[in-house]
């Protein structure tokens, strides 16, 4: 329990603190490529315990590698010039709404502990 507690901790704080380092954007994207070392960390540590988690997480989890992976997919096909330059600003809004939706999955994690 106080795993999940930590990382769903620092998962919110790194989440937040991205959000509000976007107001000066070139900050916000930096702390965003830090947030996405740390949430797949902290997924890797929760790949290792999931046989801890729900039936329910884990396929929230699956979910979340799925995003994860067409997204390096999607940066693989920016890099053969596959879309125009307006799908550039998608490496940007893609992740943190991934990373939206892990910050659910972790909340979730916890949630279930409590109960």
């Amino acid at each position: 329990m106080k795993l999940y507690k930590t990382l769903d901790r620092i998962n919110k704080v790194a989440f937040i603190l991205t959000l509000i380092l976007y107001v000066t954007i070139i900050y916000g994207m930096i702390t965003q490529i830090l947030l996405g070392i740390t949430q797949l960390t902290i997924a890797v540590i929760l790949l290792f315990k999931k046989d801890d988690l729900t039936e329910e997480i884990n396929k929230y989890m699956n979910y979340y590698w799925g995003l994860v992976f067409g997204f390096f997919i999607f940066i693989g096909l920016l890099y053969y010039n596959i879309f125009p330059d307006i799908a550039r600003l998608l490496i940007f809004i893609i992740p943190i709404c991934i990373a939206g939706y892990f910050v659910f999955i972790t909340n979730k994690i916890l949630k279930s502990f409590e109960e």
